[in-house]
């Protein structure tokens, strides 16, 4: 059986498909100074990640499946719905608006969040979080 990406690559397994669609869909990864966008319609539940980000805008407008933001600073980070958990590690000097069910956040230093989380969010070992 055949299967073609979003950009148009084919692949016979479904393994090395969802891989590619991962990493070239839904994950922002070594990105500096840009502003990033994924429209509504764009992104559609799938699961998001984003890493080793720098002075960059990243809005993520489609609702989206678990999320995970890691090594990301200087940076304003929008995540418009995630149906699942958003786990932010290991960031810097951030602003995040976010909404979520579920919200973790481990080792972020000088960071604000703006946050609706249907659960009690999870902070840990974190420095000068608003």
């Amino acid at each position: 059986m055949m299967f073609t990406a979003t950009d148009g690559t084919s692949f016979f397994s479904l393994g090395e498909y969802r891989r590619h669609e991962m990493e070239t869909q839904y994950t922002w990864e070594n990105k500096m100074g840009e502003t990033l966008m994924k429209l509504p319609g764009s992104v559609k539940g799938q699961p998001f990640d984003i890493s080793s980000c720098k002075g960059c805008r990243l809005l993520l407008l489609d609702h989206s499946d678990q999320v995970q933001i890691d090594d990301v600073s200087d940076s304003r980070v929008f995540i418009a719905a995630s149906s699942e958990s958003v786990f932010i590690r290991n960031c810097s000097s951030c602003t995040f608006t976010i909404a979520c069910k579920q919200f973790r956040t481990r080792d972020c230093t000088n960071c604000i969040f703006y946050l609706y989380s249907k659960t009690e969010p999870a902070i840990e070992t974190s420095n000068n979080i608003r």
